[in-house]
């Protein structure tokens, strides 16, 4: 059995688009179900030269893009768990401080 699928969105530059496509070419048919083909990321703006793609494929696929590409973002897709295990653990890090000036209290947010 193959392993699961992960949910990625890949975000690169229109120049780096048929590296892209080279690069998925390489990969078995069964390591990726592409959920969303390639398009521009703001289709409105006729400027805009970034691209993105959702793709569900095994974590050590996604790596190949990383590997073989200059300029990409990979995201992974994470569930309300996992979202809420990073912000507590990046809450813990966090420090908080207030500054009174002349007796006046900050406003607060």
């Amino acid at each position: 059995m193959s392993e699961p699928l992960t949910e990625y969105t890949f975000t690169f530059d229109k120049a780096e688009e048929n590296r892209f496509r080279t690069i998925m070419s390489r990969l078995d048919d069964d390591e990726y179900v592409v959920k969303q083909e390639i398009q521009r990321t703001n289709p409105e703006d006729r400027y805009n030269t970034e691209m993105t793609a959702k793709i569900d494929m095994v974590p050590e696929a996604a790596a190949t893009f990383r590997f073989g590409m200059k300029n990409v973002k990979i995201r992974r897709f994470r569930n309300e768990e996992e979202l809420a295990a990073e912000e507590a653990e990046a809450a813990k890090n966090r420090v908080t401080i207030t500054v009174k000036v002349d007796g006046m209290e900050p406003p607060t947010p």
